[in-house]
């Protein structure tokens, strides 16, 4: 892989190899993400990290769309770029909750008898 796509990002995060060490809060992934994608489509379609826990990058219309479809082997039960962490409760209350939204939220959680839920949203 060309040093071009990957130098100005060693210094910040330590990435070395875009393919096997890939880091997307990287300044240079930041600011130029397509070169990056570009390099990896030529040298290795589906990028690996074991940063947070391990994640796999895919770089190509094909395969991308080929993961979506194939429910047998992959999950859509998390589709954002970052997973939450396992107690973190902001992925129980979506974007822009209103206060009555929430009260209804954790009346919901007292029916079910969530308490331990409850008790860490507060």
């Amino acid at each position: 892989m060309s040093t071009s796509v990957t130098e100005p990002g060693f210094a910040e995060t330590g990435v070395t190899d875009w393919a096997t060490d890939y880091d997307i809060f990287d300044p240079a992934y930041i600011a130029d993400p397509f070169a990056i994608w570009d390099s990896l489509r030529d040298t290795c379609p589906v990028a690996h990290t074991e940063r947070d826990g391990g994640t796999f990058l895919p770089t190509r219309y094909e395969d991308v769309t080929a993961i979506a479809r194939d429910v047998e082997h992959f999950s859509s039960s998390h589709v954002g770029v970052v997973a939450p962490d396992a107690d973190d409760d902001v992925a129980l209350l979506p974007a822009g909750i209103t206060e009555q939204e929430r009260a209804q939220l954790l009346d919901l959680l007292i029916e079910r008898g969530d308490v331990a839920r409850l008790d860490r949203l507060g």
